[in-house]
């Protein structure tokens, strides 16, 4: 069935990036730009309760910065950021961003390790940011999320020999209200 097939993605991808390391070790700086030119991108839209997927052409570009630090014996640090562009062909002339692909994810993750006297205590607090994204390639705005924050925090207790971890954890903290998926 035609409706039911699709054809093999093929993709052009250019890319350059770099790794640094810097201050005796305690930190990582990590980059990369990007520019994707697909051919057959295997889009999907969603009519009604059933999932659509067709071939299109699609370009995306974008750059991935991320950024870990130890300033200090017990303190890990971890921010990423990403920014990416995707256009979908949807007809002639008609563009449309890809689903569930936000322009802007920033995450971020501090932890504070607490030496024990037989093992050690972890704690921890991450967080994530998605700006606004589609469900489908309508874009109307009952398939589309605005951006959002979500924040977790936890607590580790880990074994001197590393087999054994218990952790308590809490996910998204501050309560943060979001779609999973929407149906136009």
């Amino acid at each position: 069935d035609d409706i039911m097939s699709f054809d093999p993605e093929t993709l052009d991808a250019f890319e350059v990036g770099f790794k640094s390391t810097f201050a005796d070790g305690k930190v990582r700086l990590n980059g990369a730009a990007y520019y994707y030119d697909y051919r057959d991108y295997q889009a999907f839209t969603l009519f009604g309760l059933d999932a659509i997927t067709f071939n299109t052409d699609a370009t995306s570009k974008g750059f991935e910065l991320e950024f870990q630090a130890s300033p200090g014996a017990n303190w890990d640090i971890i921010l990423g950021g990403a920014w990416n562009d995707i256009e979908v062909d949807v007809a002639p002339g008609v563009t449309s961003r890809s689903i569930q692909s936000p322009e802007v994810n920033l995450n971020g993750l501090v932890r504070y390790t607490i030496p024990l006297a037989t093992g050690k205590l972890a704690l921890q607090v991450n967080g994530v940011y998605l700006s606004e994204h589609i469900f489908a390639l309508s874009n109307l705005p009952n398939v589309t999320e605005d951006g959002y924050s979500v924040f977790d925090a936890s607590v580790s207790y880990l074994s001197d020999n590393g087999k054994w971890v218990l952790t308590a954890f809490v996910t998204n903290f501050t309560d943060e209200e979001y779609l999973v998926q929407t149906f136009d």
